[in-house]
């Protein structure tokens, strides 16, 4: 061990200068010197932060879809029986759409109503699917098209803040018109 005070090296037998009689403190032979800075691997530092702007990213495109749905609520079950209250947002106006990605005039509007929520915060929309997996065409027999007994689409029901039916089918569609209008939204 060297002496800090007179620079002279001293056997490792005792906390005391054999030369100078200067107090030394005990360190661990293992550890760094003091003073000395800790070098990070600048490769792993860009992948932690990679990592991080990614869950950042997810958690913001995670925020942002529950916000504006873009995807119908049975993603998983297209076609399936549904029960769209379950889905109403309490406060908000709602408006269900039903569609086929088959319907031209479905795939149509559905944009326009994605940029109507946007606009409009005190409004919901929600979208279902009403064909099942491997059906070409408009699905008109799905259970969830039955259900509705829906004989054209698209197809709107409008919900108030309190889950109550408004108004359904060419009443909705024309309603919906006339709040697009109103919004500035066109094609």
């Amino acid at each position: 061990m060297v002496c800090p005070h007179c620079h002279l090296y001293t056997p490792d037998n005792g906390i005391k200068c054999i030369h100078c009689g200067v107090l030394m403190s005990f360190r661990d032979p293992t550890l760094p010197p003091a003073g000395a800075t800790r070098r990070s691997n600048p490769g792993l530092t860009r992948l932690l932060l990679l990592i991080l702007l990614g869950l950042v990213a997810l958690l913001g495109y995670l925020a942002y879809n529950r916000q504006y749905r873009s995807h119908p609520v049975n993603a998983f079950q297209p076609g399936a029986e549904l029960d769209v209250e379950a889905f109403l947002e309490k406060g908000k106006t709602t408006i269900v759409d039903f569609y086929s990605n088959y319907c031209p005039p479905c795939r149509k509007i559905s944009p326009l109503l994605t940029k109507l929520e946007k606009k409009r915060p005190d409004l919901a929309v929600i979208n279902v699917n009403i064909n099942r997996r491997g059906v070409k065409g408009i699905d008109w027999s799905s259970p969830v098209a039955r259900q509705y007994n829906l004989k054209s689409i698209p197809h709107f029901r409008i919900y108030d803040g309190e889950g109550n039916l408004l108004q359904e089918g060419q009443e909705a569609y024309v309603w919906i018109m006339t709040m697009l209008a109103r919004a500035g939204i066109s094609e």
